[in-house]
């Protein structure tokens, strides 16, 4: 039986798990869910959590990526998510932790953020990556981009701090692939974890001019295919400041 990997259309981490199912060759589709409605959406499909990705396979339900890249190295070991040899395997499990624990989160606080305070935002997703009916209508009220903003600690300073930190990510994804854990020949799991996370930042039309170019985002661009955009611009543009050095 397929696998049903269930998806925002705009969600990096779902994209790493159709990358993943993909490397791995296993058959599946994917139910892309309506934004803002998709926690109640999955818990009326018997997931524990309201996030994506949620996958189910072999009778399994299984959310974020994480744990999804064990369960399918578990099911199906060829080609492998994970190096055989021990080292190795370490190595990329804890650069698909710093993806998972650190970057993931970056883009996901500046979407929600800039959703919460723009309707042009909030319009873009419901009707141009969102394709809802009366989109336009539906986004106009801001109360539950704020929300969600809110439960993903996504205000005005963290946001600010999260601009200056993308230069440090970069350097590290480009450490990472100097080092040979990932942007190796083979692909693996901290290579999708990774890649698309930086394909949501060069998303957003306020970063795209400082990040498009980058190495680091140039080889994202390798690994998997591009999520929806450019988001509309919503930033402050003296937030963008510590970008120049980019």
């Amino acid at each position: 039986m397929p696998a049903t990997l269930y998806a925002l259309t705009t969600s990096h981490p779902a994209l790493a798990a159709r990358a993943m199912l993909e490397h791995k060759g296993i058959e599946h589709r994917v139910v892309q869910l309506v934004p803002g409605m998709h926690p109640l959406m999955l818990r009326a499909l018997r997931f524990r959590g309201g996030t994506v990705p949620a996958v189910i396979v072999d009778g399994r339900r299984i959310q974020r990526t994480l744990a999804i890249s064990r369960a399918l190295d578990a099911m199906q070991p060829d080609p492998p998510l994970f190096p055989r040899d021990a080292d190795a395997r370490r190595r990329v499990e804890e650069a698909e932790r710093w993806g998972d624990e650190v970057l993931q989160g970056v883009p996901r606080r500046i979407f929600r953020y800039m959703a919460s305070r723009s309707y042009e935002v909030r319009r873009w997703l419901a009707v141009d990556a969102g394709n809802i009916p009366a989109g336009a209508l539906i986004a106009r009220p801001s109360l539950q981009a704020k929300t969600f903003a809110r439960t993903s600690g996504a205000d005005a300073a963290t946001v600010r701090a999260d601009l200056v930190a993308l230069r440090g990510h970069l350097a590290e994804v480009e450490r990472l692939r100097d080092e040979g854990v990932i942007g190796g020949a083979e692909r693996n799991a901290a290579d999708f974890q990774i890649a698309s996370s930086l394909r949501s930042v060069a998303k957003f039309g306020d970063l795209e001019p400082y990040v498009g170019d980058h190495p680091a985002v140039r080889w994202a661009a390798t690994v998997v295919p591009p999520l929806p955009g450019p988001v509309p611009h919503a930033l402050p543009r003296e937030w963008l400041a510590p970008l120049e050095a980019l």
